[in-house]
């Protein structure tokens, strides 16, 4: 589960209208509807939602990343 904090009212609004979206082309045509102040906000919780994936799937690694730099330890 993905969980961003600290949003605003209208923030969490924009962001579950976008994970309620089906596919990529629904995304697009909402995006193109939007003025220039909502385009970038949407830009912005799409690459906040990139990173928190990211910072999990970087998190699956973090033993194996320690054993790793480990063996190159002076």
């Amino acid at each position: 589960m993905i969980r961003i904090e600290n949003l605003s009212q209208e923030q969490y609004q924009m962001l579950d209208l976008i994970w309620s979206f089906t596919s990529q082309d629904e995304y697009m045509d909402w995006y193109a509807e939007l003025d220039e102040p909502d385009r970038l906000q949407a830009l912005v919780l799409m690459r906040l939602m990139a990173y928190e994936v990211l910072e999990r799937r970087v998190g699956e690694f973090r033993d194996q990343a320690r054993e790793l730099l480990a063996q190159f330890r002076l």
